[in-house]
């Protein structure tokens, strides 16, 4: 068994010394070196906001060492490092109990090993939450008054400092004919970017510039949008509807060479996966066979929702955080609190039915309809579905997709005669 440290920073580039990770890793060292903790594990994550959990591989891996039996103890500098989010918190400092693994921070010297620590991390975790909220809505309330205003939203245009050219980004971008090779191009001749303590030219810097100064040059004939665009403008299948079945991101569309479309997860270079892409035709096989099994004629008696479920839907919520927060305190045991928080899910699932399912019209032609009607009709049938990313695929050679199929109401899939899996 190990003892864990956790740093995290949102923002590298903020030179705020205090929260620094260098300064955060030596004082959650001393601290477990004060409690018998000579020789600790560090994890970091960097650039990544705490809201964020699932986009935080280092805290996974906490999480992950917690219910393995592996981590007897964990350090953090304080609990706004840890989590952005009162019901993140809860979940945390629930398995962290369950496992007996003791959460101790240095800010405060707080330990959850007793019932007085249990409490203050909870009152903290909410005033964290509540903090970001409410900063959350200063920023927008100042954003609204400046757009009523007519004032310029974002940061400054780049080129008005000295050293900067924007001139010098348009013809990188018209030599080279390439968002990432004007990049690489940018990149190699030492032309200062906005913020300069950044890694360098990306692809999404350069079309940002060129977009303001020279946006003709980013409109691509064989696609008729804007090049390079994250969909706002070029409609796609399956945008937003597909994810990776290694770290569960969304895949990104993307138009190769103008004319095949390929879904690309941003996780597969940091992340191992057998492949970092899958092409839309692999992946629409495989999802108009799962069609087929829609029941169409349940699917046009379906019900929409009430205008209440929303109200209903919090509601539930507030009750899953009271139960949670009823056995911390120890006023329920966990089998209590498990057959409660069961009763809700089944109460939650009951009304996101209601509320999500339309009715369901005569399914288009995956393959050959318009592309913004399928991915609607395709975003009404499945909540996500997920596509195996594990296994590597060969240039040249196509590669069969396998897909799991998540449907917003399971009643609606007729399954096949012959017994076939609802997973493809």
């Amino acid at each position: 068994m190990v003892a864990l440290g956790y740093v995290r920073k949102s923002v590298m580039s903020d030179d705020s010394k205090s929260l620094s990770p260098a300064v955060q890793e030596e004082r959650v060292r001393a601290l477990a070196a004060s409690r018998g903790d000579h020789d600790i594990e560090v994890l970091m994550d960097l650039d990544v906001s705490g809201a964020k959990v699932a986009e935080r591989p280092s805290y996974l891996r906490v999480v992950e060492a917690i219910e393995s039996g592996e981590a007897h103890a964990v350090y953090a500098y304080d609990l706004s490092r840890l989590h952005r989010n009162t019901k993140e918190a809860l979940r945390f400092f629930e398995i962290a109990e369950a496992n007996r693994v003791p959460v101790t921070l240095v800010e405060g010297n707080i330990d959850t090993r007793g019932p007085t620590g249990t409490l203050m991390l909870t009152i903290l975790a909410a005033m964290n939450a509540w903090t970001s909220q409410s900063t959350s809505a200063k920023i927008k309330a100042s954003m609204a008054m400046k757009r009523a205003n007519g004032g310029a939203l974002g940061g400054r245009a780049y080129g008005t400092r000295d050293g900067e050219d924007a001139a010098a980004v348009v013809d990188a971008l018209r030599s080279t004919d390439s968002l990432l090779r004007a990049a690489r191009f940018l990149n190699a001749s030492g032309l200062p970017t906005r913020n300069r303590a950044s890694r360098g030219w990306s692809p999404s810097a350069v079309r940002s510039v060129v977009r303001r100064v020279a946006p003709e040059l980013l409109r691509d004939p064989a696609t008729r949008g804007i090049r390079g665009s994250s969909g706002g403008e070029r409609k796609h299948r399956f945008a937003r509807l597909l994810r990776c079945g290694v770290c569960g991101a969304l895949l990104t569309p993307s138009v190769d060479r103008g004319v095949s479309v390929r879904y690309y997860c941003h996780n597969a270079s940091v992340t191992p996966h057998g492949r970092k892409t899958v092409t839309e035709t692999a992946v629409t096989k495989v999802i108009v066979a799962e069609v087929e099994h829609l029941d169409w004629a349940r699917g046009k008696r379906v019900k929409t929702g009430s205008a209440s479920d929303e109200a209903q839907l919090a509601d539930l919520d507030a009750k899953r955080s009271r139960v949670v927060e009823s056995h911390i305190s120890g006023l329920i045991d966990k089998a209590s609190r498990d057959v409660r928080l069961a009763e809700i899910a089944a109460a939650e699932s009951r009304l996101s039915a209601m509320r999500w399912i339309r009715r369901i019209s005569l399914p288009p032609d995956v393959e050959r309809d318009d592309p913004s009607e399928v991915n609607a009709f395709l975003r009404r049938l499945f909540t996500r579905v997920t596509v195996d990313m594990s296994r590597p695929g060969r240039r040249g050679i196509p590669t069969p997709a396998a897909a799991t199929f998540e449907w917003r109401d399971p009643s609606l899939r007729a399954e096949a005669d012959d017994g076939e899996e609802g997973d493809t």
